[in-house]
């Protein structure tokens, strides 16, 4: 929870209000909306919705990688060493 390697936990995470301290005005948001299960996009399941989504996200799903001990991922970035868990 304190380091998602994929792009759609992270924002998942961002979109979190804070228990205590400050408030805030806005939250981060996911654009776009969750497909219907009959509609699931090829590659990626979350590549329409990812800003950081390139044209392999688009076209071939990602297998299940190890991030660490602990954590796994089916992104591409954890691959390219670019995921934020690493």
């Amino acid at each position: 929870m304190e380091r998602p390697s994929h792009p759609y936990a992270q924002g998942l995470i961002a979109s979190i209000p804070p228990l205590e301290g400050e408030q805030v005005d806005t939250l981060a948001d996911i654009p776009g909306t969750v497909p219907p299960l009959t509609a699931i996009p090829c590659g990626c399941r979350f590549a329409p919705r990812c800003a950081r989504a390139d044209e392999r996200c688009r076209a071939q799903e990602p297998p299940l990688y190890a991030v660490n001990a602990c954590d796994r991922s089916k992104c591409w970035l954890v691959e390219k060493g670019e995921c934020h868990g690493c």
